[in-house]
């Protein structure tokens, strides 16, 4: 992230994801220049534990990866079309990768939300304040 910045990273990232798991791939990524070094990093390992979480459970055919500035936001949205799953019934003392993601998002005032059915796929959005526009 520090070499190429966070949207040439996140596309290398999810690109070899894709290629990696035969998924095909949407990406809408705009620039991040304006983000400070460690917004990006952040940013950049929350996607890398979701795409991790792709690949461990969603058995997925599709995924769609957007980052993008929304009003005073960024936004990172990611969405598979995979088996989903209840959230209501995960363990988040058993799962530290949710509870990682809110935590790292949470360091920069941030907030995660993942919306997932069982047969429906996984959004996860993630949203980071970026203070007056």
């Amino acid at each position: 992230v520090e070499n190429l910045g966070l949207t040439q990273s996140l596309q290398d990232l999810t690109t070899h994801y894709a290629d990696t798991l035969g998924l095909e791939l949407q990406l809408e990524l705009e620039s991040t220049r304006y983000l400070p070094e460690t917004v990006g990093q952040s940013i950049y390992h929350i996607a890398q534990e979701i795409l991790r979480n792709v690949e461990r459970h969603a058995e997925a055919k599709r995924l769609s990866v957007v980052l993008k500035k929304q009003g005073h936001y960024l936004l990172l949205v990611i969405e598979d079309d995979g088996k989903g799953f209840r959230l209501e019934a995960i363990d988040r003392t058993k799962h530290f990768g949710l509870l990682g993601l809110e935590e790292r998002a949470a360091l920069f005032q941030g907030d995660v939300s993942i919306h997932s059915r069982p047969g429906q796929g996984t959004r996860v959005e993630v949203r980071i304040p970026l203070g007056p526009a």
